[in-house]
């Protein structure tokens, strides 16, 4: 086991939902080259009191259940179109190309842990994105990620700018909330998408 960090292409990987935010927001100004401004739907996985479980199961057991958990997540979004940017410890991101697609898909994760000892928190925001070889930057990154905080374990939230997206007949949501979002001004409508 690596503790608490991993090492790849001589860059330090964040293990949390909050340090990743930091590493997002830090790349903000920097120089990107080769980059390419699209549109697409960016979905945030995060495992909801994952040190508890970890020191109840054990480091062994635990990342065993992760490493599972994470391939299987993983198979969810490539089945549903989309594609895995980064994971981060117990949780990830992924970009779609159709909000529809990405709800689908976190509609999926939450019933593939029907049963399991994971419970995890899911958010999606649609918006321009600058996509940098296999990274993705920009404000549409840092509000998923945001968006994924705000959700509680089980719970699908998604910014109003995705929900407006897909069809009403396909996807159906609870009554949308207006929220503050850290790092973010002004205030986010949000709406819970009701996947069960």
């Amino acid at each position: 086991p690596i503790p608490n960090v991993e090492i790849n292409k001589d860059a330090e990987l964040s293990r949390t939902l909050a340090e990743l935010l930091e590493s997002i927001e830090g790349r903000e100004g920097d120089q990107l080259a080769g980059a390419v401004q699209d549109t697409s739907t960016i979905l945030f996985t995060d495992v909801i009191e994952s040190t508890a479980l970890s020191h109840t199961m054990g480091s062994v057991e635990w990342s065993k259940l992760v490493g599972d958990h994470l391939r299987q997540v993983g198979d969810i979004v490539e089945r549903c179109g989309g594609s895995v940017v980064k994971t981060l410890g117990d949780g990830g991101m992924y970009a779609f190309q159709s909000a529809s697609s990405a709800l689908t898909a976190a509609g999926d994760i939450q019933m593939a842990l029907i049963g399991s000892e994971l419970q995890v928190r899911i958010g999606a925001h649609t918006g321009d994105v600058v996509r940098d070889r296999d990274d993705y930057v920009g404000l549409t990154v840092a509000k998923a990620a945001r968006v994924a905080s705000a959700a509680d374990g089980g719970q699908v939230l998604v910014s109003a700018s995705t929900a407006a997206m897909v069809n009403p007949a396909e996807f159906a949501f609870g009554e949308p909330v207006t929220v503050d979002l850290k790092g973010l001004e002004g205030t986010h409508l949000l709406q819970t998408l009701l996947w069960s």
